[in-house]
C-alpha cells in the first residue's frame, strides 16, 4: 500500500495517472459527497474517526493521495506501519500561490458543502497546524499578502511534522522534488522496486517539473 503525503493537488493528480500505469488502484480525492457527509470530522481532533470512515468507504485501493490523506499521516503510520509513504516537495512560493488560488476558487464553488470559503479538507489542513482562526479573516477579505505568509508557514509545519514522525520509525519513506526531471523514474523505482531502470525511465510526468521553480 502506498500513501502520498504531499499537499499540492495538480502534482498529486499527475502522479496518480503514473501509478495507474503501474497497476495501482488509485484514490485521488474523496469527493464532495464524502466531505458533505463527514464534514463534522474534518478537524484535527477527529483524525482517527475520519480515517476509519474513509477506509470503510474506499477499502480496496492500493494508492491513496490528495486531501485529506496527507493530514492523517500519524494515524496512517499507526495503522499501516508496513506501507510505503512519500512526499513530493514543490517550491514553497509556487505552492502557496497555487494552493491559495485553489482554496478561494473551490471554497466559493456552488458545490462546496460548507462554510463560506473553506472546504472541509482546507479547513482541516489549517486546523491541524493551528492556523485556522488566523486565516479565516484573511480569506474572507482576500488579503493575499497575509494569506501567503500563512501558507508558507503551513508548508514548513507540514514538512517538519512528517519528517519528525518518520525519523523515529522503520516505515518506508522518501522525499522527492517536483523540479526533478527524473521524478517519474524515481517514483516508479520507489513504488515498484522490481522494475528495471529502463522500464522506470519509460514513464513520464509530462511537463510537471517544468512548472516548478525549484527554489526549495
Amino acid at each position: 500500500m502506498l500513501f502520498n503525503l504531499s499537499l499540492h493537488r495538480s502534482a498529486t493528480t499527475s502522479i496518480s495517472h503514473l501509478l495507474r500505469d503501474l497497476d495501482f488502484s488509485c484514490l485521488d480525492w474523496v469527493g464532495w459527497g464524502f466531505e458533505r457527509r463527514f464534514n463534522h470530522l474534518f478537524y484535527k481532533d477527529k483524525q482517527r474517526e475520519l480515517l476509519s470512515h474513509l477506509l470503510k468507504r474506499f477499502p480496496d485501493f492500493t494508492y491513496y493521495g490528495d486531501l485529506p490523506i496527507p493530514l492523517l499521516h500519524e494515524c496512517l503510520l499507526e495503522k499501516f506501519p508496513n506501507a510505503s509513504y512519500f512526499i513530493v516537495l514543490r517550491d514553497v512560493d509556487d505552492w502557496a500561490e497555487s494552493s491559495i488560488g485553489h482554496c478561494l476558487h473551490v471554497g466559493n464553488h456552488a458545490n462546496n458543502p460548507l462554510d463560506d470559503v473553506l472546504t472541509p479538507s482546507h479547513r482541516m489542513m489549517l486546523d491541524k497546524y493551528g492556523l485556522l482562526e488566523e486565516s479565516r479573516k484573511h480569506l474572507a477579505n482576500k488579503e493575499m499578502n497575509s494569506l501567503f505568509k500563512i501558507w508558507r508557514r503551513l508548508y514548513y509545519a507540514h514538512l517538519k511534522r512528517i519528517c519528525e514522525n518518520f525519523a523515529d520509525c522503520q516505515a518506508s519513506f522518501k522525499i522527492f522534488y517536483l523540479s526533478d526531471p527524473g521524478l517519474a523514474a524515481k517514483l516508479c523505482n520507489f513504488a515498484c522496486p522490481e522494475l528495471s531502470a529502463s522500464q522506470c525511465e519509460s514513464f513520464k510526468l509530462r511537463h510537471l517539473h517544468d512548472r516548478d521553480r525549484g527554489r526549495s
